[in-house]
């Protein structure tokens, strides 16, 4: 699979994005647990972050999906 990073890791790095409230964070690891396997991949991520810009019913916006990719990314 290659190198993943833990859900815990994860958690920390959305609580550190001051742009997301609880609800919004909420809804990001309800994703992530959709396209992750043990750990969480960049591509999961980044399948993840596509989602997030295309799907427009989501609470998040285009520049919070860009900044909440940045983030995850840089755990690599």
């Amino acid at each position: 699979m290659g190198r993943t990073v833990t859900m815990k890791r994860v958690d920390k790095a959305l609580r550190g994005l001051r742009v997301l409230d609880g609800r919004e964070r909420s809804y990001v690891r309800g994703l992530l647990s959709m396209f992750r396997g043990g750990g969480i991949s960049k591509t999961e991520i980044r399948r993840a972050v596509s989602h997030l810009k295309f799907n427009k019913s989501d609470p998040i916006g285009t520049t919070e999906a860009n900044r909440i990719k940045k983030k995850l990314l840089g755990l690599f």
